[in-house]
């Protein structure tokens, strides 16, 4: 939880060419992405951006961008924060378990 936008930004960046976090996601219901599943479903550390409930700006989206972060959605709906928190981390945390649990 990062209290300020540009703080999160900074916070999973590339430090010495190195990515600090490997998989950045910005939730967002306009994104074209409707589900994490091509974006989250590898293993490594996952940074997800879930922003306001009025949904994120065009400028923050442009940012995400800039940093890496993959566009996806949970769906048509807007949800509140809390529901949206709890929404992706469970799916993240599914996506996981399939991955890790795949027929070679």
């Amino acid at each position: 939880v990062h209290p300020r936008f540009m703080q999160m930004i900074d916070a999973v960046a590339v430090a010495g060419g190195q990515l600090l976090v490997a998989h950045r996601v910005v939730l967002h219901a306009g994104a074209d992405v409707p589900v994490l599943e091509r974006v989250a479903g590898s293993g490594g550390p996952t940074a997800l951006a879930i922003g306001p409930e009025g949904g994120w700006i065009a400028r923050e989206l442009d940012t995400f961008a800039a940093a890496g972060f993959a566009p996806a959605s949970l769906g048509p709906a807007v949800l509140k924060v809390e529901t949206a928190i709890a929404t992706g981390l469970a799916q993240v945390s599914l996506l996981r378990r399939l991955v890790d649990h795949r027929p070679s």
